[in-house]
């Protein structure tokens, strides 16, 4: 049994990896006053868009990656 769940929680680890990997976004928001830019999930883009409009700057997405969210 336990052997059983240590592969469960090894492909549930793997699989949350892989996941994470792809759902990464690189961005860079020009605005005014200069260049704010990072990594965030892809689900938080149209708030970083909505954000980097609001400051007068225009987003500009770059490659999906597998680097942290910052």
């Amino acid at each position: 049994m336990k052997l059983s769940i240590k592969k469960l929680a090894f492909t549930a680890l793997l699989f949350s990896t892989s996941t994470f990997a792809f759902t990464t976004q690189s961005y860079t928001c020009s605005t005014p006053s200069g260049l704010l830019g990072g990594n965030a999930p892809i689900s938080e883009i149209p708030n970083i868009r909505l954000f980097c409009e609001s400051l007068g700057g225009t987003l500009v997405l770059g490659p999906r990656n597998n680097g942290p969210v910052n």
